[in-house]
C-alpha cells in the first residue's frame, strides 16, 4: 500500500471554527439589535403622525366653522378661560387642547391654537397647529 503525503488539506481546526461562531454571533446580535432599534423609532413615529392627526382633524373642524360660531358658541367639553373658549379631550394617550382667542391678532380674526402631548419614554412631546380666522364681514 502507497502512502499519500500531506498535502495541507486537512479540514477546519477547533479554532478557526471557534473564530467563525463568534463572529457569526457577533453579526446575529448587531440584526437583532437593529430589528429591536427599527421597532422603537417606527411605534414613536407612529404616536407623532397619530398626534399630528389629531391635531389637524381639530383645526379643520375649527376653521370650517364661521367665525360667529367659532368665537361665541360652546361645544362639548369646551369652556371660557381668560376671554377665549378652550377645550381638552384625549384619545390613545394623547392629550389634544384647543383655544380660539376672538380679536387676536387684531379685530375681526380669530387665532386659533390646536396643542397635541404625550409622553414618550418619559419624556413630554407636544405639537402645536395655528391657523387665522377672518370674520369675512366688510366694514
Amino acid at each position: 500500500m502507497k502512502v499519500m503525503p500531506d498535502q495541507g488539506l486537512a479540514g477546519f481546526s477547533l479554532i478557526e471554527t471557534l473564530v467563525a461562531l463568534v463572529i457569526l454571533a457577533a453579526g446575529i446580535l448587531a440584526v437583532t439589535t437593529m430589528f429591536t432599534e427599527s421597532r422603537r423609532v417606527l411605534h414613536e413615529s407612529d404616536r407623532y403622525n397619530t398626534a399630528v392627526e389629531l391635531a389637524r382633524q381639530k383645526l379643520e373642524e375649527k376653521t370650517g366653522a364661521s367665525y360667529r360660531e367659532l368665537t361665541t358658541e360652546l361645544h362639548e367639553p369646551e369652556r371660557i378661560e381668560d376671554d377665549a373658549i378652550a377645550g381638552e379631550d384625549q384619545r390613545d394617550g394623547i392629550v389634544r387642547s384647543w383655544k380660539v382667542e376672538r380679536d387676536r391678532p387684531e379685530p375681526g380674526i380669530a387665532l386659533i391654537r390646536v396643542t397635541t402631548r404625550w409622553v414618550h419614554r418619559g419624556a413630554a412631546r407636544s405639537v402645536t397647529m395655528i391657523a387665522l380666522k377672518a370674520d369675512g364681514r366688510s366694514s
